[in-house]
Parts: structure tokens; sequence; C-alpha cells
């Protein structure tokens, strides 16, 4: 008995010392696997002619899982009715799809499964993975290849859909509204490029949409849209490219809210250069004062009243150049806030030379007075200074002489503004101080090559415009007190003239202007000038 027990302690002894041993000296289990999976067959068999089969199975040589599927397949013609396809959340050995559509006649259809096909363990991709089947007795075969860019941005979104409507008797511009396409293609996510396989011979019409509702359908209101001037014929062996831009949204306007007790708010949708005009209708005492403000950056008007005294008000909204009336009726809330005055005196941080003092104010502007305004140099010297009144009657301008590296103080007693509601405001002071000459660049700019006018945009690191010149003929440019930073340059031809971008439109066959960048970016350095010459080949 004890030489049995004996032997027991021995025995776990000896297994738990080999697995120490095993822990320190673990194996690393070989190189990674980077192997996409490895399609093995499909049922029915890919390129099957006379398919009329309702459940496909794509079977591979190890466990996969679909990513981002709605994204990454792309089938084409495009079904009415979404396949059912598995696995999703889970592996499989097999991709499983179930077909909910009745397909057309003689027509090929193709499965392009992008980058969504990866193996369960390292998610290795394989990559456009296509399964073909046609209805009919053979399989078309032709091509079609092609860019997308954006007509105005540097870069193209990515998941462009790139469509193809054949051009026959029920062909109409309308389609792209109402009807999926002939053949459907994508950017994806990588490049901007697009490729159609297995089409068959025709006229068609190329088009690309920055597809937001996944509906294969062009809605204005949301959809970024791209077209060809011109139908193709395939077969062709010539490259495409599709300028992609947003049209200009028509004018509309939308019904106002009462925002605050002294406040409405009139939205509306358009372009930007389109401001529609407020009236009053109703009739009010004399006692109460209304004031119409456009809202910065924003497509809204606000309508200021005091007292508001009243139990609805009726208004006209207009826009004189189109011809366009529309009238509102607004019922007073009692549930909404009093708005009060606050000040903000802005800017902040060390300034240009370009730059002066301004007060910015929650409500409207009624009344100054300039003598409880002071303004110092350095702390201790009075400077004049005048006041200008923003037409918003929401800013106020601090005009005064100043040079680099000057430092000012600017001062604003009890009184100093009122606004409309006859609110005043408090105490309050702000330093300013402007940066030293040296602590800015200068970019020196000359054009080659354009076509006249044009319209030149410096850009910053984002892409985002800090000044705007336009020219109606050759110049050399100086962009000044630039801070230490990178640039960019982008040209816009301005061909009708207008004095801004203009962006295309689909039913009047119109393209957006076309746009160049400057390749490179610009590094501005502190105390620096840059000769930059922007030659561009059109």
């Amino acid at each position: 008995m004890f030489k049995k027990i004996q032997s027991f302690f021995v025995g776990c002894f000896i297994i738990l010392s080999l697995n120490q041993c095993a822990k320190r000296g673990s194996p690393t289990g070989g190189p990674k696997d980077e192997t996409p999976p490895v399609f093995i067959k499909a049922q029915p068999p890919i390129e099957t002619t006379n398919f009329d089969a309702t459940r496909i199975r794509i079977y591979f040589d190890e466990y996969i899982k679909l990513k981002n599927l709605k994204e990454q397949l792309i089938i084409s013609p495009p079904l009415e009715n979404e396949p059912v396809i598995s696995p999703q959340g889970g592996a499989s050995k097999f991709i499983q799809i179930d077909i909910e559509d009745t397909l057309k006649l003689n027509t090929t259809y193709s499965f392009n499964f992008g980058q969504s096909i990866a193996d369960n363990n390292e998610s290795n991709a394989l990559v456009n993975f296509q399964y073909v089947i046609s209805t009919g007795d053979y399989i078309d075969s032709l091509r079609l290849k092609g860019v997308v860019k954006d007509a105005i941005n540097r870069k193209a979104d990515e998941y462009v859909s790139v469509m193809l409507y054949k051009i026959d008797s029920s062909y109409t511009d309308s389609i792209v509204y109402k009807s999926p396409p002939t053949y459907l293609s994508n950017t994806l996510d990588s490049l901007p490029v697009f490729n159609f396989n297995y089409l068959s011979p025709g006229q068609y019409q190329l088009v690309a949409i920055k597809d937001e509702n996944s509906n294969n359908l062009f809605d204005p209101s949301l959809d970024k849209f791209a077209f060809l001037d011109e139908p193709i014929f395939i077969p062709t062996e010539d490259l495409f490219l599709l300028n992609l831009f947003k049209e200009a949204t028509p004018y509309s306007a939308v019904i106002p809210a009462q925002v605050s007790q002294q406040r409405i708010l009139f939205p509306y949708r358009g372009p930007k250069h389109i401001i529609p005009e407020i009236e009053l209708l109703t009739q009010l005492n004399d006692s109460i004062t209304t004031f119409t403000e456009k809202i910065k950056s924003k497509d809204s008007l606000q309508f200021w009243i005091h007292p508001p005294e009243f139990d609805s008000l009726q208004f006209l909204v207009r826009v004189p150049k189109l011809d366009q009336i529309d009238t509102f009726t607004v019922r007073k809330k009692s549930t909404v806030d009093l708005d009060s005055l606050t000040l903000l005196l802005k800017p902040n941080g060390a300034l240009k030379t370009t730059d002066h003092a301004v007060v910015e104010t929650s409500t409207p502007i009624a009344r100054i007075d300039s003598t409880l305004f002071s303004l110092f140099k350095f702390d201790s010297i009075p400077v004049e200074f005048e006041l200008e009144l923003d037409q918003t009657r929401r800013a106020l301008n601090v005009h005064y002489q100043r040079d680099f590296a000057d430092e000012f103080k600017l001062n604003l007693l009890p009184g100093a503004v009122e606004d409309i509601f006859g609110s005043s405001n408090d105490s309050i002071e702000k330093k300013y101080r402007y940066g030293q000459l040296e602590d800015y660049g200068i970019l020196q700019l000359s054009i080659e090559g354009a076509t006249y006018p044009i319209i030149v945009e410096l850009l910053d690191g984002k892409d985002q415009v800090i000044s705007t010149v336009n020219l109606d003929e050759k110049e050399p440019l100086t962009f000044d007190l630039l801070e230490p930073a990178t640039y960019g340059l982008r040209v816009i031809y301005d061909s009708n003239n207008n004095k801004r971008f203009d962006s295309g439109n689909w039913l009047l066959k119109t393209q957006a202007e076309e746009v160049k960048y400057f390749p490179d970016p610009i590094e501005i350095r502190a105390n620096w000038e840059i000769d930059q010459t922007f030659i561009i080949r059109n």
C-alpha cells in the first residue's frame, strides 16, 4: 500500500515538473498565418448558365467570417429584395446565399464580396472574390474601368456607387431617381477606382452616387452625384473619369419656430447667396420694437420682438429674385425662456495687424455710450478709437491704430452697451497682444497656364479656406502675415464669373466648375518669404 501511495506522489511530482518545464520553454507556435482563405467549390458552380436555383453555397478550406458585408458586397445587377447571406456574426466553412427575388431572364449576375471574406483566426482577407452565374445560355464578359474624383475636395469619398443604365426605349433622365441601375460597381474604401465585369454590349449612361440611403437611387437632398456628358458604348477600352458634386439645394422656406420669448427663428434651405426677406403682416402697437437678423454661418434668420406682447404673428417670407412667397403663422409659446444680454470680447491669442477688437453680444444692440469705453496702449497710454456697429447689431467693431508687438487693454464700464430690451452690460475688460513681424511668413504666388477668370484659394492643413482672391487676368499674388504652418492652394475656373464655385446639375446637364489643386503642401516658416509658381496643366 505504501509503495502504491509513494508511486502515486512520485508520478504527480513528475507531471508537475514536466508542466513547469513546459511553461518555461513554451513553443512560439511558428510564423503567423498570413494566407487568406482558399476557394474550394461552389454549388451551383461558378459561371453556371441557365441558373434557376434559389440557394447558393460557396466552400472554403478553413473557417471564414464576413466583415462589413453591407459596405463590401456588390451585387450586379442589383436585386430588388436583398438576399439572406450567412454567416453573419459567426464563422463557417461556407457562405450561404438565399435568393429572395425573381432573377431577370438572359442576364449575367455577379456577387463581388470586396474585402468582406476573411479567415476566422487572423482576419486575412480574400480580396474581390466573385461568384458569377447567368440565367441565359452564356456569361457576359465585357469590362469597363474608371476613376471617381471629387469636384471641390482634394480627396474623393469612400464607397461611391458607380452605375450603368442601359439606354433603350424606356430610358429617361428621371430613371436615376426611380429605378436601380442595370449594372452596379463601387469604389470601396481604398482607391477611387471602379471596375465593371461581366457586362453585355450596348449603349449606357454612366453615373456615380454617394448613396447615403443605400437604396441605389439618387436623392439630390442627400447624395453627391456624377455623370458623363455623353452615353458610352460597350465594348470600349477607354478609361472614364467621373467628377462627383453635390447639387445646389433649391431654395425652400422652413416652418419658423419661437425659440425664446423675444425671438423667432426662420430656417431655410438653398444656395448660400440666396437670402430671403421677412415681412411682418400683423399690425403691432408703436411701442413694440422689432428687428430681423441674418445668422452668420447658418441658413437662418432671426426675428426679434420687444416686448413680446402678441398671441400670434403672421409673416410673409419671400425671395424677390425667385418670385417665391411663403406665409407662416407663429403662435406664442409660454414655455420658452427670456434672452439675456451677455458680452464676449474677441479675438483671442496673438493678433495680426489686420485684426481689431470686437465686442459681440447675445442680443441686438440698441444704444452705445462711447464715453464708457476706454482703450489703453501698454496699460497706460490712452488711444483714440472709433466704434462701428455691425449691420447685424450683434457685433461692435473697435477701430484704432496698431502695429507689430503692440499691446492694448479695452475697458467697458457699466452701461456702455444697451440692447433692444433695455438691458446693459457690467464692467468688462480684455487685453490684446499683437505678434512680431518676424513671427510670420510671406507667400509670393504666380499662376501659369490658367484660363481666366479664376478664384484662388489659400487653404490650411485641413483644406479649409483662409483667403480668397478673384482674378480676371494674370497677376502676381502676395499672401502675407501667414502663421508658420502647412498650407495648400486651389484654383477654381470661374466660368460664369460670379465670384463663387458653382456645382453641377444632372437635369440641366451642367458639370461643376473645374478645380485644380497645387500638388504639394507649402511650408511657411516664421520670418521667411517663399516664391511659388502654380503651373496648371489641363
